[in-house]
Protein backbone atom coordinates (compact mmCIF):
# COMPACT_ATOMS: atom_id res chain seq x y z
CA UNK A 1 0.00 0.00 0.00
CA UNK A 2 2.85 2.38 0.81
CA UNK A 3 4.60 1.49 -2.43
CA UNK A 4 1.56 2.64 -4.41
CA UNK A 5 2.62 6.23 -3.80
CA UNK A 6 6.35 5.66 -4.28
CA UNK A 7 8.38 6.54 -7.36
CA UNK A 8 11.97 6.37 -8.57
CA UNK A 9 14.67 4.99 -6.30
CA UNK A 10 12.23 4.56 -3.41
CA UNK A 11 9.95 2.34 -5.49
CA UNK A 12 12.95 0.36 -6.74
CA UNK A 13 14.16 -0.29 -3.20
CA UNK A 14 10.71 -1.28 -1.97
CA UNK A 15 10.23 -3.68 -4.88
CA UNK A 16 13.58 -5.30 -4.12
CA UNK A 17 12.75 -5.75 -0.44
CA UNK A 18 9.28 -7.13 -1.22
CA UNK A 19 10.70 -9.43 -3.92
CA UNK A 20 8.17 -8.40 -6.57
CA UNK A 21 8.82 -7.65 -10.24
CA UNK A 22 6.08 -5.04 -10.60
CA UNK A 23 3.88 -3.33 -8.06
CA UNK A 24 0.86 -4.32 -10.18
CA UNK A 25 1.56 -7.94 -9.24
CA UNK A 26 1.90 -6.93 -5.58
CA UNK A 27 -1.37 -5.02 -5.50
CA UNK A 28 -3.19 -7.86 -7.22
CA UNK A 29 -1.83 -10.40 -4.73
CA UNK A 30 -2.73 -8.17 -1.80
CA UNK A 31 -6.28 -7.85 -3.12
CA UNK A 32 -6.61 -11.61 -3.37
CA UNK A 33 -5.35 -11.94 0.22
CA UNK A 34 -7.93 -9.48 1.52
CA UNK A 35 -10.69 -11.27 -0.36
CA UNK A 36 -9.73 -14.55 1.33
CA UNK A 37 -9.91 -13.15 4.88
CA UNK A 38 -13.28 -13.90 6.54
CA UNK A 39 -15.36 -11.05 7.91
CA UNK A 40 -15.78 -12.80 11.26
CA UNK A 41 -13.50 -14.70 13.60
CA UNK A 42 -14.97 -17.85 15.10
CA UNK A 43 -13.54 -19.24 18.34
CA UNK A 44 -14.11 -22.88 19.17
CA UNK A 45 -16.28 -22.99 22.31
CA UNK A 46 -14.19 -25.47 24.38
CA UNK A 47 -11.11 -23.28 23.97
CA UNK A 48 -10.43 -21.25 27.07
CA UNK A 49 -7.65 -20.47 29.56
CA UNK A 50 -7.23 -22.94 32.43
CA UNK A 51 -10.49 -24.65 31.56
CA UNK A 52 -12.46 -21.40 31.73
CA UNK A 53 -15.19 -21.13 29.09
CA UNK A 54 -15.17 -18.35 26.55
CA UNK A 55 -17.28 -15.39 27.54
CA UNK A 56 -19.41 -13.17 25.36
CA UNK A 57 -19.51 -9.46 25.98
CA UNK A 58 -21.58 -6.62 24.59
CA UNK A 59 -18.82 -4.14 23.77
CA UNK A 60 -21.12 -1.79 21.87
CA UNK A 61 -23.82 -1.22 24.47
CA UNK A 62 -22.05 -2.28 27.70
CA UNK A 63 -18.26 -1.92 27.24
CA UNK A 64 -17.75 -1.30 30.96
CA UNK A 65 -18.85 -4.80 31.99
CA UNK A 66 -16.02 -6.71 30.28
CA UNK A 67 -13.11 -5.23 32.33
CA UNK A 68 -14.92 -6.14 35.55
CA UNK A 69 -15.35 -9.77 34.51
CA UNK A 70 -11.84 -10.14 33.07
CA UNK A 71 -10.19 -8.50 36.08
CA UNK A 72 -12.08 -10.79 38.44
CA UNK A 73 -10.80 -13.85 36.56
CA UNK A 74 -7.21 -12.58 36.61
CA UNK A 75 -7.37 -11.82 40.33
CA UNK A 76 -8.60 -15.35 41.05
CA UNK A 77 -5.86 -16.95 38.96
CA UNK A 78 -3.10 -14.78 40.46
CA UNK A 79 -4.44 -14.94 44.04
CA UNK A 80 -5.08 -11.20 43.99
CA UNK A 81 -1.45 -10.42 43.20
CA UNK A 82 -2.53 -8.91 39.86
CA UNK A 83 -5.39 -6.45 40.04
CA UNK A 84 -6.96 -4.01 37.58
CA UNK A 85 -5.33 -5.57 34.52
CA UNK A 86 -7.83 -3.77 32.31
CA UNK A 87 -9.38 -0.38 32.90
CA UNK A 88 -12.55 1.08 31.38
CA UNK A 89 -10.66 3.19 28.77
CA UNK A 90 -9.05 -0.02 27.41
CA UNK A 91 -12.39 -1.18 25.99
CA UNK A 92 -14.88 0.77 23.89
CA UNK A 93 -17.58 0.24 21.29
CA UNK A 94 -14.94 -0.51 18.64
CA UNK A 95 -13.61 -3.53 20.58
CA UNK A 96 -14.48 -6.90 19.08
CA UNK A 97 -12.15 -9.47 20.70
CA UNK A 98 -10.02 -9.56 23.84
CA UNK A 99 -7.30 -12.15 24.42
CA UNK A 100 -6.18 -12.02 28.04
CA UNK A 101 -3.41 -13.79 29.90
CA UNK A 102 -1.76 -13.21 33.25
CA UNK A 103 1.48 -14.41 34.81
CA UNK A 104 2.41 -14.23 38.48
CA UNK A 105 5.84 -15.33 39.67
CA UNK A 106 6.78 -15.71 43.33
CA UNK A 107 9.90 -17.40 44.66
CA UNK A 108 12.39 -17.21 47.52
CA UNK A 109 15.90 -15.90 47.13
CA UNK A 110 18.68 -18.43 47.44
CA UNK A 111 20.55 -15.85 49.54
CA UNK A 112 17.84 -14.10 51.51
CA UNK A 113 17.82 -10.42 52.37
CA UNK A 114 17.90 -10.05 56.12
CA UNK A 115 15.34 -7.86 57.83
CA UNK A 116 17.69 -6.99 60.67
CA UNK A 117 20.29 -5.53 58.30
CA UNK A 118 17.82 -3.40 56.28
CA UNK A 119 18.24 0.29 57.10
CA UNK A 120 17.80 3.67 55.46
CA UNK A 121 20.77 4.70 53.35
CA UNK A 122 21.50 7.17 50.56
CA UNK A 123 20.43 5.82 47.19
CA UNK A 124 21.42 7.23 43.79
CA UNK A 125 17.94 7.60 42.28
CA UNK A 126 17.68 8.50 38.56
CA UNK A 127 16.82 12.17 39.15
CA UNK A 128 17.96 13.14 42.65
CA UNK A 129 19.61 11.23 45.51
CA UNK A 130 17.11 9.84 48.01
CA UNK A 131 16.94 7.98 51.27
CA UNK A 132 15.68 4.44 50.84
CA UNK A 133 15.53 1.25 52.91
CA UNK A 134 18.54 -0.69 51.68
CA UNK A 135 18.44 -4.47 51.88
CA UNK A 136 21.51 -6.62 52.31
CA UNK A 137 21.61 -10.40 51.90
CA UNK A 138 24.15 -12.50 53.66
CA UNK A 139 27.57 -11.94 52.14
CA UNK A 140 27.82 -14.75 49.64
CA UNK A 141 29.24 -15.84 46.31
CA UNK A 142 27.22 -14.35 43.44
CA UNK A 143 27.93 -14.39 39.70
CA UNK A 144 29.01 -10.80 39.11
CA UNK A 145 31.02 -8.58 36.77
CA UNK A 146 32.54 -5.09 36.98
CA UNK A 147 33.07 -2.96 33.90
CA UNK A 148 34.09 0.64 33.31
CA UNK A 149 30.57 2.04 33.41
CA UNK A 150 28.42 -0.58 35.14
CA UNK A 151 28.36 -3.54 37.48
CA UNK A 152 26.26 -6.70 37.30
CA UNK A 153 25.15 -9.26 39.82
CA UNK A 154 22.99 -12.35 39.34
CA UNK A 155 20.61 -13.21 42.18
CA UNK A 156 19.38 -16.82 41.96
CA UNK A 157 16.12 -18.15 43.34
CA UNK A 158 15.75 -21.31 45.43
CA UNK A 159 15.44 -24.53 43.40
CA UNK A 160 14.98 -22.66 40.15
CA UNK A 161 16.85 -21.99 36.94
CA UNK A 162 15.42 -18.45 37.02
CA UNK A 163 17.44 -15.57 38.42
CA UNK A 164 17.40 -11.78 38.52
CA UNK A 165 20.16 -9.81 36.84
CA UNK A 166 20.83 -6.50 38.58
CA UNK A 167 22.63 -3.86 36.48
CA UNK A 168 23.30 -0.66 38.45
CA UNK A 169 25.02 2.22 36.59
CA UNK A 170 28.49 3.18 37.73
CA UNK A 171 31.16 5.74 36.98
CA UNK A 172 28.79 8.67 36.49
CA UNK A 173 26.64 6.99 33.83
CA UNK A 174 22.88 7.39 34.12
CA UNK A 175 20.18 4.75 34.06
CA UNK A 176 19.08 6.05 30.64
CA UNK A 177 22.59 5.37 29.30
CA UNK A 178 22.42 1.76 30.44
CA UNK A 179 18.85 1.21 29.18
CA UNK A 180 19.77 2.52 25.72
CA UNK A 181 22.50 -0.16 25.42
CA UNK A 182 20.92 -3.16 27.10
CA UNK A 183 19.31 -4.53 23.94
CA UNK A 184 22.57 -4.81 21.99
CA UNK A 185 25.04 -5.46 24.84
CA UNK A 186 23.12 -7.60 27.33
CA UNK A 187 24.54 -10.92 26.11
CA UNK A 188 28.08 -9.55 26.37
CA UNK A 189 27.46 -8.30 29.89
CA UNK A 190 25.98 -11.60 31.07
CA UNK A 191 28.81 -13.52 29.42
CA UNK A 192 31.26 -11.66 31.66
CA UNK A 193 29.67 -12.92 34.90
CA UNK A 194 31.85 -15.02 37.18
CA UNK A 195 31.28 -16.23 40.74
CA UNK A 196 32.88 -14.27 43.53
CA UNK A 197 32.27 -12.92 47.02
CA UNK A 198 29.97 -9.90 46.85
CA UNK A 199 28.71 -7.50 49.51
CA UNK A 200 25.45 -6.44 47.85
CA UNK A 201 23.02 -3.71 48.88
CA UNK A 202 19.71 -3.09 47.07
CA UNK A 203 16.80 -0.72 47.77
CA UNK A 204 13.55 -2.30 48.83
CA UNK A 205 10.98 -1.58 46.14
CA UNK A 206 7.58 -2.34 44.66
CA UNK A 207 6.88 -2.20 40.96
CA UNK A 208 3.44 -1.36 39.62
CA UNK A 209 2.49 -0.38 36.10
CA UNK A 210 0.19 -0.86 33.12
CA UNK A 211 2.40 -1.38 30.06
CA UNK A 212 0.92 -1.08 26.62
CA UNK A 213 0.52 -4.32 24.61
CA UNK A 214 2.83 -2.68 22.05
CA UNK A 215 5.66 -2.18 24.56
Amino acid sequence: MTAAGARGATLTEMSRVLHVDTMTDAHGGFGELLASVPDTLEVEEPYGPAGEPNARANFVHAPGEAPVEINAWVERQARRRIQHLLRPPDINEATRLILTNALHFKASWLHRFRRETTRDEDFAAPKTPARAPMMRPQVAYFPHAKMDDLALAELPYVESSISMIVIPPDGGYSLDDIESRIGREYETWVGALSAGRVDLWLPRWNRHGSPSPKS
